[in-house]
């Protein structure tokens, strides 16, 4: 079948003169016009072409199919996109693949159907798309793609590390499956006014935003939109920052600048009061020395000195607090030193109903000043011995790991709500019917003075442990 002659030049001279490659075929899948943009793409001569079948331009993998699909083309024939949502490739004459869009035109004629073929060598589409995604990729932040109807096109590595998702859990997802709750409704509205004045700007600015993992937590982010336009419509990109380290680090700030204030008021309050208290002890000691036995006004004096002993015990308590506590650091054998606070723990306050049991190897050192941890670790027994009420078992535990051991002192008591938890090393908050509230912001001071950490694990009902992590070295 001869190729269609339209007047005829006319028709030749528009397709050779066009800037990509044109194949006109017919139903067969014969090759009857080719233009010289289409030896340039593929590397053959025309005469090499004409009349020879497409399939020879189509890679081996997909050659099986195509008859088919230009069947399917010819029974139902309309100008349209070949292989929509599919990457299309053309096989040269040597044997390399080149990367195409393909747009079909039908043409009828007196000798019957043709296929005009429009071939796009998208090569340099494909290297900018790819640097684009090794870009993406390769960025330190969560980098998400989305498309205009909030559904997400591309994820980075880093997105997966952040929301605890696959690459592929993410894809073709709403974004809102990233958004916490309380936000929800709100964010097609925010992302619709984004498209609809689209330019680099952060989201939500002057307001906090979170974002919702896999595992149903949130995190603190900070967002940056910037708006793509491609062929195939508008995209936002957004750059997504964790700030739960920042958010930390200012939280730190905070406490290390309210302990500072509370730091110099607790030092005046206790220089304040401890000459005057001083000098009222001494005179009611005197004078209740001065009663003698059976006097009713003896046990009144009794119960006065013990207010004022008690009283005393808070200016110490605020002293220490104050005072700026620089560690003087030996190698302390643990096992022996808990030992020790274990055998006099009767004269102590513990009760006679306490016992206490460790569980570790025998042959841990830590690095610490023994005064400062003995203070550290009588607090805790102290706080224990009161969550059971003078009657349980205090669990000791201890193991070393990455350069530092770990101390674990558990109690069976009736366990701490959450909300009192996340407080209870502020300074002043206490558990306890009596006392100042100092003795845990004390052991934390001593703790990071040391360079360790010391928090509180607990399940109401269930009993309360404190880890106290110190260096070995």
């Amino acid at each position: 079948m001869n190729a269609p002659e339209p007047g005829d030049d006319l028709f030749r001279l528009a397709v050779e003169s066009a800037p990509n490659s044109m194949i006109l075929v017919d139903e067969r899948g014969r090759i009857v016009l080719v233009n010289a943009q289409t030896e340039k793409l593929f590397g053959y001569g025309r005469s090499e072409l004409l009349g020879q079948s497409i399939e020879m331009l189509v890679p081996e993998r997909f050659r099986a199919a195509h008859p088919g699909q230009r069947k399917d083309f010819f029974a139902d024939p309309h100008a349209r996109s070949m292989g929509a949502g599919r990457d299309l490739f053309g096989l040269r004459k040597d044997g390399t693949e080149v990367p195409v869009e393909i747009g079909l035109n039908p043409l009828k004629t007196g000798d019957g159907s043709f296929v005009l073929a429009a071939v796009v060598d998208i090569t340099e589409r494909k290297r900018a798309e790819e640097r684009f995604r090794l870009a993406v990729e390769s960025a330190p932040n969560a980098m998400l793609m989305v498309d205009d109807q909030g559904r997400i096109v591309l994820a980075n590595a880093q997105a997966e590390k952040l929301f605890g998702y696959t690459r592929q859990e993410l894809l073709r997802q709403s974004i809102e499956k990233l958004v916490p709750d309380r936000f929800r409704d709100r964010h097609p509205h925010h992302r619709a006014d984004f498209h609809a004045m689209p330019r680099p700007r952060p989201m939500g600015a002057d307001r906090e935003l979170y974002a919702l993992r896999k595992d149903g937590t949130e995190v603190p982010v900070e967002i940056g939109l910037n708006p793509i336009r491609t062929a195939e419509g508008p995209f936002v990109l957004a750059a997504i920052v964790d700030l739960t380290a920042t958010k930390a680090l200012q939280a730190e700030i905070v406490r290390t600048q309210r302990l500072a204030a509370l730091g110099e008021m607790a030092a005046t309050v206790a220089h304040e009061v401890k000459n005057p208290l001083a000098a009222i002890s001494g005179p009611l000691q005197i004078l209740a020395d001065d009663l003698p036995p059976g006097d009713p006004h003896k046990e009144l004096m009794k119960e006065v000195l013990g207010q004022v002993r008690r009283l005393d015990g808070t200016v110490q308590g605020l002293l220490a607090f104050a005072r700026p506590t620089a560690p003087r650091k030996q190698p302390i054998a643990l096992r022996e030193f808990i030992d020790r606070i274990a055998r006099v723990s009767g004269e102590h306050k513990l009760g006679p109903g306490i016992r206490i049991r460790q569980e570790g190897p025998a042959d841990l050192v830590v690095s610490a000043d023994p005064a400062l941890l003995e203070q550290v670790v009588w607090n805790l027994f102290l706080n224990a011995a009161e969550a059971m009420k003078g009657t349980g078992e205090i669990v000791v535990t201890t193991a070393a790991a990455g350069g530092m051991v770990d101390l674990g002192v558990a109690d069976s008591g009736p366990g701490i709500l959450p909300d009192l938890l996340q407080k209870l090393f502020r300074p002043f908050v206490t558990t306890k019917t009596t006392g100042t509230g100092l003795g845990l912001s004390l052991c934390r001071k001593i703790i990071e003075a040391h360079r360790g950490t010391i928090d509180i694990s607990s399940t109401p009902g269930r009993g309360t442990t404190v880890h106290v992590r110190l260096p070995q070295n």
